[in-house]
């Protein structure tokens, strides 16, 4: 996640190319996984902007808009 987070503040990827990355995979692996029960991908893209957003400005945030319990619900 730290690697990932460098990423993102070196410009070479977005947070929100990074949740669509992550719900891609968890929508890919969710059948073997079965850690799904619904997502909440509207939330998780409008966190991933406001992080895009942050930065923008220099407010880095590094991963913690990947909050896990808003972009996967139970």
């Amino acid at each position: 996640i730290l690697e990932l987070g460098e990423l993102i503040k070196t410009k070479q990827i977005t947070s929100e190319e990074l949740t669509h990355i992550f719900l891609q995979r968890l929508k890919r692996y969710n059948h073997v996984l079965e850690a799904v029960v619904s997502y909440t991908e509207e939330l998780a893209y409008k966190q991933a902007k406001d992080a895009e957003e942050l930065l923008a400005r220099g407010v880095y945030l590094g991963t913690s808009f990947l909050n896990y319990s808003d972009i996967l619900s139970e």
